[in-house]
């Protein structure tokens, strides 16, 4: 006889909106971002606001009630669903003239890039301007002022605009690029919230996780480079990329769909559900690649049918229970071990 687990709720579908429902309840598996998101935690940011601007109400409309949502979700017993109607309808007014504005139309849209609005929308609506110090002593090794470039970069990037999804979810990347006329090595970072792994044709299956490492660690070619110590005239030089730091929920997506509007229906290979060491993905100067850099599997996102339509659920293991379930909008159903294939589109990660 199966137990009843506490929290497995279903979402109801508002009209074509399943690929926010499996972004959802992806997220609210997520436990840092559960307990942010309890009353009395994220709104106390709002209150610290002051008076906010026109904009900054609208996206903390938007948590508000997505933190509502996850409220209610928690509390569902087996077969209970929530109508996140407050959610979408908070949302349209959010997007209007931004980057996400077509997510207001009721058509089909891409999960990864409704995740991607949806952690903006929460650090935007949390935001503060702190005072992010930097302390230490004067750099003894190339390595020492490595580390202090990188620390001021991740100032430069978020000290006016913090937030408790800054740890959350954003990393930071490293590049470097060599010259191959006089060896000089440049170096600058970058901030993501997710990581995009290649699904190449041909392959009898991919593993996502390998697929990610073997691309974010593959050295690229950069013709006529302006090299700023050798200077003119232009030369070649090669360019890598890796991993500075990790944040504490990683999201990765599996570039299914091409430019030419098909899918890849590579099958993916079973990730393990045991710890992930990450330290492979680290820059050789990072000091935090020898720090946590193991993730356990959270959930999943699958994508099933075409690029111009189709159907996404997600599979989820539950925080308490370990127990992991197949959300289909409102339908939810518990399942042995999750299922890896074709449908197969974003991972979600948290640090082990």
């Amino acid at each position: 006889m199966e137990t009843a687990v506490q929290g497995g709720g279903g979402l109801i579908n508002m009209g074509l909106t399943c690929y926010g429902n499996a972004i959802m309840q992806n997220m609210r598996h997520i436990s840092k971002l559960t307990w942010i998101l309890e009353e009395g935690k994220y709104n106390t940011l709002f209150r610290a606001d002051g008076k906010p601007t026109d904009e900054r109400q609208k996206v903390q409309l938007v948590t508000q009630a997505f933190a509502k949502v996850v409220q209610f979700l928690w509390k569902c017993k087996k077969g209970q669903s929530v109508k996140p109607g407050e959610f979408w309808s908070n949302l349209i007014p959010a997007v209007r003239d931004t980057q996400y504005e077509q997510l207001a139309q009721k058509t089909f849209h891409d999960a990864h890039e409704f995740c991607q609005f949806l952690i903006e929308t929460i650090h935007k609506s949390t935001i503060q301007d702190v005072d992010m110090r930097i302390t230490y002593e004067a750099a003894s090794s190339p390595k020492d002022i490595l580390i202090q470039a990188a620390l001021s970069e991740w100032k430069k990037y978020f000290a006016k605009e913090y937030s408790p999804l800054v740890h959350l979810f954003y990393g930071l990347f490293h590049f470097k690029t060599t010259c191959q006329g006089c060896k000089n090595v440049s170096h600058r970072w970058e901030p993501f919230n997710s990581l995009k792994a290649p699904v190449n044709v041909g392959e009898p299956t991919v593993d996502i996780i390998k697929s990610l490492r073997d691309d974010l660690l593959h050295e690229e070619v950069v013709e006529e480079y302006q090299c700023d110590a050798c200077g003119p005239p232009r030369k070649q030089a090669k360019r890598s990329v890796s991993i500075w730091k990790l944040p504490l929920a990683l999201i990765i997506c599996a570039k299914r769909f091409t430019n030419e509007s098909k899918k890849i229906s590579v099958p993916a290979a079973s990730v393990s559900l045991a710890p992930i060491d990450f330290a492979p993905f680290f820059s050789e100067e990072s000091p935090e690649r020898e720090g946590m850099v193991h993730y356990t599997l959270r959930g999943i996102v699958d994508h099933h049918g075409s690029m111009q339509g189709g159907h996404y659920t997600a599979q989820c293991r539950h925080l308490e229970s370990d127990k992991w379930f197949m959300y289909d909008d409102e339908h939810v159903n518990s399942v042995e071990k999750p299922q890896f294939g074709p449908s197969t589109y974003m991972l979600f990660l948290e640090r082990a």
